[in-house]
């Protein structure tokens, strides 16, 4: 059986830590917490859990705080979670089974991670090789794959309660930038979804273009790009331009048949929302879970039934409900279609 030192850096974290640790502390046979900062108890519910609780001074570099927690570890495998992370009790048996059955040739264990509707693999176990110092990135760091990497259909869960600051991350890429860091495809990539989000549009869509013609950009963050530029531009070129980096994704699908719903070419709109539901799920991309089913029912049965198909509309309809019974959308359509005679 391996063993896991699970490793994180946490900054007040009092309203999630604990919540986060009852989740890991089944499986974890090592809990290493790095502070970086707190001003409230985020130290005292740490030290609940574990002794093993250090103090980091936060240089703005989310990888060096990383490869600090890291490099105490003693465990086969190092594990990361962010303090808001959780863990249900099916995905922490799972984590438990697959400790008795991985197989030390395994460098690295991808696990499932939902965000806010989104689901995508994130590297979670990583073999423990102290000399090495895994985390790259200032911002948004990670861990480049490397070796023989296991895909685990378990789990995690992040599940915010806290909003995070909203301009840190803007401003660590300002502070970067006025040093004359030169940022490199992925820093670019997040530096442009920093400026979108705080609103600085034309600063965004003329980055994000640039992105799109580098060879050096990871592609699901070139496709990602692709579908932020249609968001601030809404000019429907960008969709069409994923497809020239890989394979289309539902998500890019999806939106295509929105574009076409709201241009009323219905028949367009529904090859775009049955293409949707072709697609597969990337291993490694940003994919939206009902994209690649629940929504695209959901407008197929809007689609036929503008088109006056019924009997299509509602056979749409019944294969959205079986997915989502409760959802609102779901039940207007109930009572919409039990109005309607001989359907």
């Amino acid at each position: 059986m391996v063993t896991i030192s699970l490793c994180m850096i946490v900054k007040d974290e009092e309203k999630t830590l604990g919540r986060c640790l009852d989740c890991a502390k089944s499986f974890a046979d090592e809990i290493i917490i790095v502070d970086t900062g707190s001003i409230d108890n985020t130290i005292q519910i740490a030290k609940e859990y574990t002794d093993k609780v250090y103090e980091f001074k936060w240089v703005d570099d989310f990888a060096k705080a990383r490869n600090y927690a890291f490099s105490l570890a003693k465990m086969d495998y190092q594990m990361w979670l962010d303090a808001d992370d959780i863990i249900s009790e099916d995905n922490q048996k799972a984590i438990s089974e697959l400790k008795n059955t991985l197989s030390t040739d395994i460098d690295m264990v991808y696990m499932k991670y939902s965000v806010s509707g989104t689901e995508y693999n994130r590297e979670r176990l990583i073999k423990n090789i102290p000399s090495i110092q895994r985390w790259k990135g200032t911002i948004h760091e990670c861990i480049a794959p490397t070796g023989q990497i296991l895909y685990a259909d378990i789990t995690v869960t992040h599940a915010r309660v806290k909003d995070s600051e909203k301009d840190r991350n803007l401003n660590i890429f300002k502070k970067m930038i006025e040093r004359g860091d030169k940022l490199n495809a992925r820093e670019q990539y997040y530096y442009a979804r920093e400026l979108m989000w705080h609103n600085r549009k034309d600063e965004a869509v003329a980055l994000m273009e640039s992105i799109l013609k580098r060879n050096d950009v990871f592609i699901e963050n070139k496709i990602t790009a692709c579908s932020d530029l249609y968001k601030m531009t809404k000019n429907v070129k960008f969709l069409y331009k994923s497809f020239e980096t890989d394979s289309p994704r539902a998500e890019i699908c999806y939106d295509l048949g929105n574009y076409y719903q709201s241009t009323k070419e219905y028949q367009r709109a529904i090859w775009w929302y049955e293409a949707a539901l072709r697609c597969t799920p990337s291993a490694l991309g940003f994919n939206v879970k009902d994209c690649y089913d629940f929504l695209p029912y959901l407008q197929l049965c809007v689609c036929y039934d503008r088109l006056g198909d019924k009997q299509r509309a509602k056979a749409y309809h019944l294969k959205s409900a079986a997915i989502k019974p409760q959802d609102p959308a779901v039940l207007f359509n109930n009572n919409y279609f039990e109005k309607l005679s001989g359907i």
